[in-house]
């Protein structure tokens, strides 16, 4: 959805509000909310505490479900990626891309619900030394509190999926596939199919 397209479905929404007498200010946060989830420039990430974690251009914002206390927790420029909650609500982990094929890692940087940097984890294009390198992080997963997953990008058709040490970034498991997802109550890592890229 697009920025002009949004504002004319606000303008709309407003009309149709006062029209039914509704509050337009609660209606509009809503909106805004759905806006955030839809665009394809911007992941909302919801946490259990009634928060969503979102990018906002370069950078990491916080919102609560009611559309209050929009909050900026990064002011660095730096393009980021895939932004989640942990279980807790208490931390917020994101990606750094890798850059050009000379540099050799992405990054998994975690921050505390305020902002504050606690760590950051290297996460190298080679996993296990067996698969293909990824080229990009496409998810991340804080699967409990000490246990983060990534899929990471490998070619169209094929794609490794790494269960990490919150804490060290040590790789605890990695597997070949693609269309990763946790059972609901993550305890089976189940995916789609793949198969060799070209067939």
């Amino acid at each position: 959805m697009s920025m002009r397209r949004f504002v004319g479905t606000v303008c709309a929404a407003e009309a149709l509000c006062r029209q039914a007498g509704w509050d337009y200010l609660r209606v509009s946060q809503l909106l805004f909310l759905l806006f955030i989830a839809l665009s394809g420039r911007s992941r909302a990430m919801a946490s259990e505490l009634g928060k969503a974690v979102f990018l906002r251009g370069s950078e990491i914002w916080t919102v609560n479900a009611d559309g209050f206390h929009l909050t900026q927790l990064t002011r660095d420029s730096v393009p980021k990626q895939t932004p989640v909650w942990s279980p807790k609500g208490d931390r917020i982990a994101y990606s750094l891309p890798f850059g050009p094929v000379e540099k050799p890692e992405a990054f998994i940087v975690i921050v505390s619900a305020s902002g504050v940097t606690l760590k950051t984890l290297p996460i190298p294009r080679q996993g296990n030394v067996e698969f293909p390198e990824i080229n990009a992080i496409d998810r991340l997963d804080w699967i409990d509190d000490d246990t983060i997953g990534i899929e990471g990008h490998i070619n169209p058709s094929l794609g490794e999926y790494r269960i990490l040490k919150a804490r060290s970034g040590e790789v605890k498991r990695s597997f070949l596939g693609n269309g990763f997802t946790w059972s609901p109550v993550t305890k089976r890592l189940g995916q789609l199919c793949w198969q060799p890229h070209g067939i």
